[in-house]
């Protein structure tokens, strides 16, 4: 008789291979990072604030233990409070509760420790707590000091008690997502203090959080941590370095002949070159909403932007043209211009050459749609990848076609249009890599985006 196969041990077998390979993949990044750093050739970064503050150990240090410790005897003591007065309720919380030590790059001037505890309940079931506390702290650096802020985001739920047991589990990612959309309320809350504004406050994301979090499992009922652990998020701060070396002579070159000594510094192409960026950090971050909207964004202003352009490279009155643009109320008043300025029979043929539908498809349709998917749903980093990636493939197939077809003695129009066309093309690269790893490619360590 064949013997049953034993899945879990097969699938926990597949989990610690990968989980091999993904270590010795790490250990030749630092490897690599390590030689070049030594070798004195190459910039090394130094961690940001909350970086680094999120690589301390929680037991060195007594400010956040004896934080910890408050904070877990609040949590407990005040749920079973609530609990008390909730007879017609049944709870099926968990014993065990999961916590994440979050540091902020910026400061929360609450009383310290604050913590708000929070349960839901439904069909008369409760199912799900949390608290957030808030820590203040102060950091020497050297001979001054820095004023730090903590969150510690703790969820109480079966799955989080379940997640906690395997801490490489997508599903404790999903825990922490949980977590930081706690967090994310604790800071709403505080902007929306009628006498209070501080524009360094934002609402933060798994990929604008530290790159590892420390996080522990407790009992909340004999209010003793039951496990502490380091979980690695993603891999933002690899990437940083591996971008941080030094211009070869190349990129210098290709950096200057794009910058420096133009006579249109001043320019408002820059501009465009930011708020595309803009768009891709946005998405990097997570809020792909919010970048599907600059994305569509950037490819409005840059239509209006290139079609003064063309008139102005045709020696047309600066004045005048910015006075015509500023009263075209549509944008197909801006395609058909631009189609009449650059010789195409028709605005149809036009956007058919730039990929115009794939850009409607991509980009326009959904930031159309987000008015009403806000109540009901977001979009993913795919989805906000492709609109990125169509916007700046629109701009750039345009750019590349004035550039052959409008020419211009003592006006740099050349010059801009491959500025503006040259800022797209990381995203074309970025597109291309999330493609070629969705078909199982493996790309090694330096090839690495977010």
């Amino acid at each position: 008789m064949a013997k049953k196969r034993d899945h879990k041990k097969a699938v926990n077998k597949y989990r610690q291979r990968r989980l091999k390979e993904d270590a010795n993949v790490q250990r030749e990044v630092e490897k690599k990072l390590f030689e070049e750093y030594a070798d004195g050739q190459k910039i090394m970064p130094m961690p940001s604030l909350n970086e680094a503050l999120a690589s301390q150990d929680m037991e060195k240090d007594s400010q956040l233990k004896d934080a910890i410790s408050k904070m877990i005897s609040y949590f407990s003591d005040d749920l079973e409070q609530i609990l008390e007065h909730q007879k017609n309720i049944k709870c099926y919380l968990p014993d065990n509760a999961v916590s994440f030590i979050i540091p902020l790059d910026f400061y929360i001037p609450l009383a310290s420790p604050y913590n708000a505890v929070a349960i839901r309940a439904a069909d008369d079931e409760i199912t799900y707590a949390t608290c957030v506390s808030i820590i203040s702290k102060i950091v020497p650096v050297d001979e001054s000091a820095v004023k730090v802020s903590y969150l510690i985001a703790t969820i109480c739920s079966n799955n989080a008690s379940l997640a906690s047991k395997n801490e490489t589990s997508k599903e404790l990612l999903k825990i922490y997502e949980e977590a930081i959309s706690a967090c994310n309320n604790i800071i709403a809350s505080f902007q929306a203090i009628p006498s209070r504004h501080n524009h360094y406050f934002h609402p933060i994301t798994c990929q604008s959080a530290p790159s590892r979090i420390n996080y522990f499992s407790f009992n909340r009922k004999t209010k003793k941590i039951l496990k502490k652990m380091t979980l690695n998020i993603h891999g933002n701060v690899y990437s940083e370095i591996l971008q941080c070396h030094k211009l070869d002579e190349q990129e210098l070159g290709f950096f200057r002949n794009l910058h420096l000594n133009k006579s249109f510094s001043d320019d408002k192409i820059f501009y465009l070159v930011n708020k595309i960026n803009e768009a891709v950090n946005t998405r990097c971050f997570g809020n792909n909403n919010e970048a599907i909207i600059l994305a569509d964004n950037f490819v409005e202003l840059s239509l209006g932007y290139l079609y003064c352009e063309i008139r102005i490279a045709k020696k047309e009155d600066r004045t005048t043209v910015y006075e015509e643009y500023s009263k075209m109320k549509t944008m197909s008043e801006i395609w058909d211009a631009l189609a009449n300025l650059l010789n195409y029979g028709s605005k149809t043929k036009l956007k058919n050459d730039i990929g115009f539908n794939d850009w409607t498809r991509d980009c326009r349709n959904r930031r159309d749609d987000l008015t009403h998917r806000f109540l009901t749903g977001s979009f993913t980093g795919k989805e906000s990848l492709d609109a990125i990636y169509s916007s700046g493939e629109l701009i750039r197939k345009l750019c590349t076609i004035i550039d052959n077809k409008i020419r211009s003695a003592d006006y740099p129009i050349s010059d801009k249009m491959q500025l503006l066309a040259s800022s797209t093309l990381f995203i074309k690269g970025m597109r291309e890599h999330d493609e070629a790893e969705r078909n199982g490619k493996k790309y090694p360590p330096h090839n690495f985006m977010i």
